[in-house]
């Protein structure tokens, strides 16, 4: 034999792609007799100790030994294991070394291999009862005949038909099953309306993949591969249905498919109801019935005892026997004192895996089973206890050495070879010495294009994604994914000079390289990146700050040679190098190293910052911590006073920063910043967080790398808080805001519009009332402008003051710089009128606050003004009339007159008005009310500001109070002297009240008169 490839160079593939391709094709129904002899490694199995839970090892001659032992009249042995854990292996290794007795010593077996492979259940039952012709086996055979001519849409139908049959009939009590339900009486009474219904069995017929289709291919179809455990059983989401589906259904079936649409409990029911009604259905489909297999098994035994023969049946997997599982699993347990007449000895082995073990336990009588083996061995056990390294290596080593031969090679070996292992492709190589020193070998059969190292870190980081209940060794990964999924990456790219590539480490999740050592690396230019991925696949402790890395794979690879000094990794578990033959030749360092990267060794572990920097999530416990640290770094980096951005400093926010791969959603702001993962960041931040190393030259190497890190995140914000308060058009958002905020104090008449500068800017910066000072009385207008000021004042007044503040530290300090927003204060003042934002407006971002209140401010001024001085004016000519040139005083002093003559007459009457109190008169006549009546009369002046103050010093309450207390003393005196001259004509009997007092006075002067006269006549 000699191999493809003479020598291992930077392109070398000494294997056969297409022989690779078959010899690691684990999905494969049946695999070659030649790959399979070549390939084979004694199956890892053990058996139950005497204390529950202990297992002991057990070789595969022991237990084939064992099996045919002549003492044992009968043999029904388990093979426990999920799939890919090398059950069928095992059981066609011992169909092949039975096969191998039979023909070389005439032993008297009829040996029947019931293999994964078997195209459908009708195949299976047909190998059973291949060469034999009783009554009953002729008549299951006719059966079958007939059912190989449907294709797959009549078996699909078929399978509709019989589970519809099956759910139609009484179910049988199981032991241990309660009382039926009300929902499951509900959906097994529905059930056969539901699958018969030609609306929903079309949908159940059209799902290419759909339960229904895998049934009939199990049965009478045609496997295309090996399937889950579970495929072949209906789960809760084959019940669901569209609403659309479900609406062209009919009677009972659309009630029930819209009761499971809407809940999943139901469609558990569903399934759990068809799934117990399936095996009948199956058993139907072949016209098979209860107890035809037992049967025909009894009859078969019955033959073979008359030719001399033992029966040894061997089933790769049972759950290719499902539908007659059961029965066959209770025939293959009757033993010859059983029958009641006379059979053959039985030797039989099923590979089941774990989940239908448990659920068979319950159907094997006690003490049926001779011995069950379990493929649960843990991958890195001691010796005798699990799968060693040593162990992995070797079987790997062997699936490697296969793939070197040709097809043609590997069957004219194994058809010419009359036992013995496949000789090594490796031996006629002329690189065989220096291969075998950097990259191992068993028993002369080379690893390349793996190490030790490689072949179990790639298996651990497939199977560690398994739980940890699910960790017994499983060729199917180590073949399928890592062995097949390294060669054929490198068979793309050995050649070309780029393995091994990224996705290969993806793959994989291969990311221990510390981001220290990756920096390092750079060093190397263009081939750093490839070195670094070398080194994750060949180094047997990547994660260490100085990796060991053989110069040896850095040749056949095409790579630079590290230049620190690593030495070897320690000893792992797994004891001593595996290799036996002696044909690495040399017994150097450097081969002591080669041979030593075939141990699992304990390496230093990553710490986040390198986890995260390899692809790990960052979790939102260290979230906070390191948004913390580089927040904290690059305000400090910043020149916020000397780049005139300091008023922007608090639009960078610690949410703001972004960490590629973090938990937590982005935060929105407006000066974000994104970090990427890097070796250079994840240093970094390991610095910022965790403090600089004590060694001084690293800390000093670190203090290089967060200034640079610093710098580039520090330009990031400063660029982006710029574009934020860059601004165009005008006036500028500054000036706009001034102007607004002195309006804002004229129209809350904090000033008069003839005040002193100073007085102006003070008033524009004053903050803007709380909602309890909120002005009453006003029209809605002017309510509008109030509000559009009190929406926004704040945000404007926070940013101008930050703005014109004198800074330190990036932080506002007591003093301001009022130079740059005075003229537009004392425009204001001027003007007396909002000045509009510019178009440009509409992309101001960090100044939007600015846009929207100078623009509400504009869209409300003139309706509200309008509206006040439309009062006023009203207000005032009402006030002409109530008062004339009188004053308030004035008048209410004449008011109290009026009503203490009324009342000391007994002739104040209110004519239906409030009473007019003393407390009310004092307080009018104690002001004059000069002041607010001038405001008044401001409001009809030609000056904006200075109507738009009489505006706001408006008081409406205090004239609406005078307007009532006007009206009243009004309506009070008009009703008394109504009175008084009503009074008087009732005392004159009707005379007119001027000539009764002309008559009185008359009388009076008579009476004085006559009075005079007496007193001169005593």
């Amino acid at each position: 034999m000699s191999p493809l490839k003479d020598s291992v160079t930077p392109s070398a593939i000494c294997w056969d792609p297409s022989s690779r391709s078959e010899v690691m094709d684990t999905i494969a129904l049946n695999v070659p007799d030649p790959v399979f002899r070549a390939t084979h490694s004694p199956s890892f199995i053990q058996q139950q100790g005497a204390r529950a839970g202990a297992f002991v090892s057990l070789s595969e001659a022991t237990f084939l030994s064992d099996f045919l032992d002549a003492k044992h009249n009968h043999v029904f042995d388990i093979a426990v294991g999920d799939n890919g854990t090398g059950k069928s292996h095992f059981i066609k290794w011992l169909y092949l070394e039975i096969q191998k007795r039979i023909r070389d010593e005439q032993a008297p077996y009829w040996l029947v291999l019931v293999p994964r492979s078997s195209s459908n259940l009708a195949d299976v039952v047909a190998r059973v009862l291949a060469g034999f012709h009783g009554e009953i086996v002729t008549r299951l055979s006719e059966e079958l005949k007939k059912h190989h001519k449907l294709d797959l849409g009549q078996a699909k139908n078929r399978v509709i038909d019989e589970l519809a049959y099956v759910l139609e009939l009484p179910e049988t009590p199981r032991p241990g099953d309660g009382l039926e339900s009300e929902e499951e009486s509900l959906v097994r009474t529905g059930l056969p309306a539901l699958v018969r219904d030609q609306a929903l069995r079309a949908v159940l017929i059209s799902r290419d993949d759909g339960v229904v289709t895998r049934v009939a291919r199990h049965v009478l179809g045609q496997r295309e591969r090996a399937g889950d455990d579970d495929e072949l059983r209906w789960k809760p989401d084959d019940f669901l249905f569209t609403a659309a589906q479900a609406e062209r259904s009919g009677g009972d079936a659309r009630e029930l498919s819209y009761l499971l649409r809407d809940d999943e409990r139901l469609r558990g029911i569903a399934a759990t109801l068809v799934n117990r009604s399936q095996p009948q259905a199956l058993r139907q489909l072949l016209r098979f019935k209860s107890g035809d297999m037992k049967a025909a098994l009894t009859e078969i035994r019955q033959e073979l005892l008359v030719r001399g023969k033992e029966l040894v049946l061997l089933i790769e997997d049972l759950s290719i026997t499902e539908g007659l599982d059961a029965e066959l699993v209770e025939a293959l347990q009757i033993r010859t004192i059983d029958s009641g007449t006379t059979l053959c000895r039985l030797r039989s082995i099923v590979g089941v895996t774990n989940d239908d073990y448990a659920r068979m336990r319950e159907n094997i009588a006690e003490g049926r089973t001779h011995r069950t083996v379990f493929f649960n061995m843990p991958v890195g056990g001691n010796e005798g206890r699990g799968v060693t390294r040593r162990d992995l290596d070797a079987f790997a080593s062997r699936y490697l050495n296969a793939s070197r031969y040709a097809k043609a090679e590997l069957e004219s070996w194994s058809a010419s070879a009359s036992g013995g292992e496949l000789p090594s492709a490796c031996d006629e190589c002329s690189a065989r010495i220096h291969c075998h020193k950097n990259f191992g070998e068993v028993d002369g059969r080379g690893l390349f294009p793996f190490t030790a190292a490689s072949v179990s870190r790639l298996y651990d980081q497939v199977a560690s994604s398994r739980s940890r209940a699910d960790r017994a060794f499983n060729p199917r990964i180590l073949v399928g994914r890592v062995l097949n999924g390294v060669m054929e990456e490198a068979e793309q790219s050995l050649r070309s000079g780029t393995y091994p590539r990224g996705t290969l480490l993806d793959s994989f999740g291969l990311h221990n390289v510390r981001s220290d050592v990756e920096l390092e690396l750079q060093s190397f230019g263009e081939e750093a990146s490839r070195l670094r991925r070398a080194i994750e696949l060949y180094s047997p402790d990547p994660s260490s700050p100085q990796p060991f890395f053989s110069s040896g794979i850095s040749a056949a690879l095409g790579l630079p040679v590290l230049s620190w000094k690593a030495s070897a990794p320690p000893k792992g578990p797994s004891g001593p190098s595996p290799t036996s033959s002696g044909k690495t030749g040399s017994g150097s360092q450097e081969g002591t190293r080669g041979r030593e990267t075939e141990k699992q060794t304990a390496t230093p572990s990553l710490d986040l910052f390198d986890r995260w920097r390899q692809g790990e999530a960052l979790p939102d416990a260290d979230l906070n911590r390191w948004r913390s640290a580089v927040h904290s770094a690059v305000c400090g980096w910043i020149d916020w006073d000397g780049d005139g951005i300091a008023h922007a400093y608090s639009r960078f926010k610690n949410v703001g920063i972004y960490f590629e791969g973090q938990f937590t959603q982005r935060g929105r702001t407006d000066v974000p910043l994104e970090i990427g993962r890097s070796p250079e960041t994840a240093l970094t931040l390991r610095a910022l967080v965790n403090g600089l190393d004590r060694d001084p030259a690293k800390a000093e190497k670190q203090l290089v790398l967060v200034r640079r890190s610093v710098e580039t995140w520090a330009t990031v914000v400063t660029d982006q808080i710029r574009r934020l308060i860059s601004h165009s058009g005008t006036p500028s958002p500054l000036q706009l805001a001034a102007h607004t905020l002195a309006l804002g104090a004229l129209v809350r008449g904090l000033v008069r519009p003839d005040s002193k500068p100073e007085d102006h800017i003070a008033a524009a910066l004053t903050p803007w009332p709380e909602e309890k000072d909120r002005p009453s009385k006003r029209s809605s207008a002017w309510m509008a402008l109030w509000d559009a000021f009190s929406n926004h004042h704040e945000a404007v007044l926070e940013l101008v003051t930050q703005a014109i503040a004198c800074t330190k530290g990036r932080r506002a300090g007591s003093f301001i710089d009022s130079s740059r927003i005075q003229d537009a204060i004392a425009a204001a003042f001027q003007t007396g009128v909002p000045l509009s934002a510019p178009p440009e407006a509409s992309a101001w971002s960090y100044w939007k606050d600015i846009r929207e209140l100078a623009t509400s401010v504009s869209n409300t001024f003139a309706s509200a003004v309008a509206s006040e001085r439309a009062y006023a004016e009203g207000l005032r000519a009402e006030l002409s009339a109530s008062l004339g040139s009188s004053d308030v005083k004035t008048v209410a002093v004449q008011v109290q007159q009026a009503v203490h003559a009324a009342l000391a007459a007994d002739i104040l009457r209110s004519g239906g008005a409030p009473n007019v109190k003393n407390e009310d008169l004092e307080r009018w006549t104690a002001q004059s009310g000069a002041p607010r009546i001038r405001e008044v009369e401001n409001v009809s002046g030609s000056s904006p500001p200075s109507v738009l103050y009489a505006l706001a010093r408006l008081d409406r309450p205090y004239f609406e109070d005078l307007s009532r207390f006007l009206d009243t003393a009004t309506t009070v005196c008009k009703a008394s002297l109504q009175y008084a001259e009503g009074r008087m004509k009732e005392i004159g009997q009707g005379t007119d009240p001027e000539t009764l007092e002309a008559e009185v006075l008359a009388l009076v002067e008579s009476i004085g008169a006559d009075l005079e006269s007496l007193a001169e006549g005593s």
